[in-house]
């Protein structure tokens, strides 16, 4: 079994590097896609860990998440989102929860953010910006690869990973 385990840094005041023609392999996830409302994610991340558990497969340190679409319902957001973790250990579908063998992205632009949470909120823009300066169109939604259990709330690591093409039709 191959897991994704992120580099463990020092916290800082914000590191951000882009880089061109990465790929994400990972393999044995339990995967969970649909609509819930934000504030049911961590809940809903809780359960996908004790589904693993309980079929005796060991979670990983890692989260690899994604947002396709988010609409205001009755005042609340609600998102449409996948959410994975690499297991190790054979796990079967479950309920609302799925058997994903393989996730693979390649070609894609990777942002490697580290620091304060609160400038997260901006890679997604800086990503946007880079993209359409090299002339690439963006293929996939952005996939972020965060750890799970981060003790630190004020401090993340993190990788988003977007599929662009370089093609010009």
């Amino acid at each position: 079994m191959r897991l994704l385990f992120l580099r463990r840094k020092e916290a800082t005041s914000g590191k951000r590097r882009i880089l061109d023609n990465q790929q994400v392999e990972l393999e044995n996830l339990i995967s969970f896609r649909g609509k819930v409302r934000q504030r049911e994610i961590p809940l809903l991340i809780r359960q996908m860990v004790k589904c693993a558990e309980a079929q005796r497969a060991k979670v990983g340190e890692n989260l690899i998440s994604a947002t396709y679409q988010v609409e205001l319902v009755d005042g609340e957001k609600v998102a449409e989102v996948e959410l994975m973790l690499p297991v190790e250990g054979k796990i079967t579908d479950r309920g609302d929860f799925t058997c994903k063998p393989r996730f693979f992205l390649k070609d894609a632009v990777k942002m490697e953010y580290q620091g304060p949470s609160s400038g997260f909120a901006t890679v997604f823009e800086e990503m946007k910006q880079y993209i359409e300066k090299k002339g690439y169109v963006p293929i996939t939604v952005g996939y972020i690869v965060s750890v799970l259990n981060n003790k630190n709330e004020d401090e993340v690591d993190m990788e988003v990973y977007m599929g662009v093409s370089a093609n010009v039709l």
